[in-house]
């Protein structure tokens, strides 16, 4: 598996992996991951796959992101709330 092109967004980062013929989108953010592969046949080249994830598919990671950022960060002021701590003396 080999890097071949990165896409630039501004809280992503973006990288186009291919193997055998066959394409792994990874989205990165923060600790978050999300990989999209596409077999043979599926896109054409890489620039239709590119065209694909800037025009559709981006956005859409992007709001996964924020929505599951959110949930993580209420969860662990959940967990806060709930911890006791002894008193400092």
């Amino acid at each position: 598996m080999r890097i071949v092109d990165y896409i630039q967004h501004p809280r992503m980062k973006i990288t186009i992996f291919q193997y055998e013929g066959k394409y792994s989108v990874k989205m990165e953010a923060s600790t978050l991951e999300f990989n999209l592969k596409f077999r043979e046949g599926d896109v054409d080249d890489l620039d239709e796959l590119k065209k694909l994830v800037e025009q559709d598919i981006v956005a859409k990671i992007d709001e996964s992101f924020k929505a599951v950022s959110t949930s993580l960060l209420h969860h662990a002021q959940d967990k806060m709330e709930d911890e006791e701590f002894e008193p400092i003396i």
